[in-house]
């Protein structure tokens, strides 16, 4: 079975990757909201630990104290057990939402 082949799937055409990522962060830029976008940037910031990024989202929008720890599992790239450990979500969720 033959299956089409996409330009950006394809490790040759390396040039189009930068190009096609920056015109998706263009049309997200467009439809989403400066939270989100703020948002975003923080959760791929390797620098922060998790905990340091769920307090800097949390500093951008107030409602991130609402949502479940598979939400901020998936936001962030790890497992809902790791959100769960942090000290953020132990100590300060539950004082912030109280």
């Amino acid at each position: 079975m033959h299956r089409a082949h996409h330009p950006l799937a394809d490790s040759t055409n390396w040039k189009l990757k930068p190009l096609a990522i920056l015109g998706a962060q263009l049309r997200l830029e467009a439809v989403t909201d400066e939270n989100a976008i703020a948002i975003i940037k923080v959760a791929e910031d390797r620098t922060k630990t998790t905990d340091e990024k769920m307090r800097a989202i949390y500093a951008i929008d107030r409602r991130a104290v609402g949502w479940d720890s598979p939400k901020w599992a998936r936001l962030l790239g790890v497992s809902a057990a790791a959100i769960r450990q942090t000290d953020w979500w132990r100590k300060e969720r539950k004082r912030l939402s109280g």
